[in-house]
């Protein structure tokens, strides 16, 4: 939760008016407040991710100021932010007062978000006070949240000397800058805001998606770990958090982070459900990984993703001994993505792990016919040759030399294969032409090797890299 002791001014206002609404509503007591505060208290839910709340707010505000303006613009906007736009639009035609400015600028966000950019440039050019902080800042965040930041700048522009040292404006200014990609100038104004206000989670979440977007995940995580202390609340900061430890390789904790998020209804069940079951596999916990890619299977509402679930589904369901039911997921991915060899290869690598050898092969068949690349082809010989198929892995790097000559690692590989497989007419033919050959010492160390005991781990240290392999 947000501590109440670092915050200032109308934050703490809010937050002890979100207290006293709260008590009253636990309690079924009524209470009175203008509409000015009940349009800030939904505002202030809704930046909360408390969207029920926020609505809960407006309704009881319109319940004691019946058709207030300033009451159906707040839920006109969060009708906005929760995409129901035609309920936002039917809210603006309720109010009569046209006239003023901040209906104007509502009806402008309506008509940029049809796309209808000329309506609302000319609705704007009415508005009476352009100078108006207040306008100003709606203005600049309706153009950043309907794509059009270079737009925002120009409302920012003409009135920087004017409130360059106004907290409001330097938010929203840095906010421009985020969304303009000037990440370096938006650090800098986060990192002036945070100087004066250091306990506002919203700086430190700006400054981490600069860290971010600039790939210093440590940073993003140290800033968000900032945000989290000042507002333990702020779902986005989560979000982040969990997609910088991500990016570092940290799932544990990044999985952690989107649990935490999907409490604040920041970050979808069905998203966590994906995140949890592809660590599940990873871990090689089929059971339960299984349990999560088939709940995402259910929610799924996106036919991209779903080829994905069912052919890792059908791995777990495979290494469960679900055999028949595998190879139903897999056919189902592959109907889904027809032109993605992927899930053709992940099927034709359990094939082979059993010695089914008819079924691996018509399984990567397939996948070299729907992707003919070297890359294809790469993936079926490293996939062979951890499967100790040391001839099927020739047949296939030598379709790699093939189709891409110069791939200095096919050569190496082949080398290393030909002289397992005691191929020496091979071996010597590729030694003599290759402009990559083996060294003497690993010759020496690979005709050592028994064909039928090689691993990658078994390999001289030189040469594991060229066959390391990612199912």
């Amino acid at each position: 939760m947000v501590k109440k002791n670092w915050l200032t001014g109308r934050d703490r206002e809010l937050y002890e008016l979100a207290e006293q609404y709260e008590k009253a509503q636990t309690n079924q007591q009524p209470l009175y407040l203008d509409a000015s505060d009940w349009a800030d208290l939904a505002d202030w839910y809704a930046m909360h991710h408390k969207y029920d709340m926020a609505f809960k707010a407006i309704e009881y505000g319109l319940s004691l100021h019946p058709d207030n303006t300033e009451l159906l613009i707040e839920l006109a906007y969060l009708y906005i932010d929760e995409q129901q736009i035609d309920k936002a639009q039917a809210t603006a035609e309720r109010i009569t007062e046209d006239f003023l400015d901040e209906v104007k600028i509502l009806k402008a966000n309506l008509l940029l978000i049809n796309r209808q950019t000329q309506a609302a440039e000319k609705l704007l050019d009415t508005i009476e006070d352009k100078d108006n902080m207040a306008n100003v800042t709606d203005i600049v965040y309706m153009y950043i949240d309907t794509g059009y930041p270079r737009k925002a700048l120009e409302w920012l522009k003409p009135r920087m000397e004017i409130y360059e040292n106004e907290e409001a404006f330097l938010a929203t200014t840095a906010d421009c800058y985020y969304n303009l990609g000037w990440l370096k100038k938006a650090a800098e104004l986060y990192n002036r805001l945070i100087d004066e206000s250091p306990y506002n989670a919203s700086y430190w979440y700006g400054l981490a998606r600069c860290y971010y977007d600039q790939s210093n995940f440590e940073k993003a995580i140290e800033a968000c770990d900032f945000a989290l202390t000042a507002d333990e609340d702020f779902a986005e900061a989560y979000v982040m958090r969990g997609n910088a430890f991500a990016q570092l390789g940290n799932d544990e904790s990044a999985i952690e982070n989107y649990h935490a998020a999907e409490k604040y209804d920041a970050i979808s069940p069905y998203f966590v459900n994906i995140v949890d079951g592809m660590h599940l596999v990873d871990l090689k916990k089929w059971d339960e990984a299984y349990r999560k890619l088939q709940k995402a299977i259910d929610t799924n509402q996106n036919d991209e993703e779903l080829g994905n679930l069912y052919a890792h589904a059908a791995v777990c369901l495979y290494r469960m001994g679900y055999k028949e039911k595998a190879e139903e997921y897999f056919h189902k991915a592959q109907e889904l993505e027809p032109s993605e060899p992927d899930f053709y290869l992940m099927e034709s690598h359990l094939h082979l792990e059993e010695y089914q050898y008819d079924k691996a092969i018509k399984a990567w068949n397939a996948a070299a016919s729907v992707a003919p690349t070297a890359e294809t082809w790469n993936v079926i010989g490293l996939m062979c040759f951890e499967c100790g198929e040391l001839k099927y892995a020739a047949q296939a790097f030598e379709r790699v030399k093939e189709i891409s000559p110069k791939d200095p690692k096919v050569d190496l590989r082949l080398q290393v294969i030909y002289l397992l497989l005691h191929d020496e007419e091979h071996y010597e033919q590729l030694a003599r032409t290759t402009h990559t050959p083996l060294s003497e010492e690993d010759v020496r160390s690979v005709r050592g090797l028994i064909a039928s005991e090689v691993s990658r781990d078994t390999l001289p240290q030189s040469l594991r890299q060229i066959f390391k392999y990612k199912r």
